[in-house]
């Protein structure tokens, strides 16, 4: 899927059904590099933010998602 749309269709609260490997690819998009992996947790970093991105390929919260768009927004 183009990122573009996947943000929008982020964005609109379609957050159900979303394949990790599209959300990968969407934060690298954005200059996202992995900066290490702990189990199932993928850790992007950009040079640009003192922030980290926690990405879980399993049961991620809402909160945390959320958080995850509002620094992709920001940055688009």
């Amino acid at each position: 899927m183009n990122r573009r749309q996947l943000l929008k269709r982020l964005a609109q609260g379609h957050l159900h059904n979303v394949p990790f490997s599209d959300l990968i690819s969407l934060v690298e998009g954005f200059g996202f590099k992995l900066q290490r992996m702990m189990g199932s947790h993928h850790i992007f970093g950009h040079p640009g933010i003192a922030e980290l991105i926690n990405l879980q390929d399993v049961g991620m919260e809402s909160f945390r998602f959320n958080f995850t768009l509002d620094i992709l927004y920001f940055f688009s």
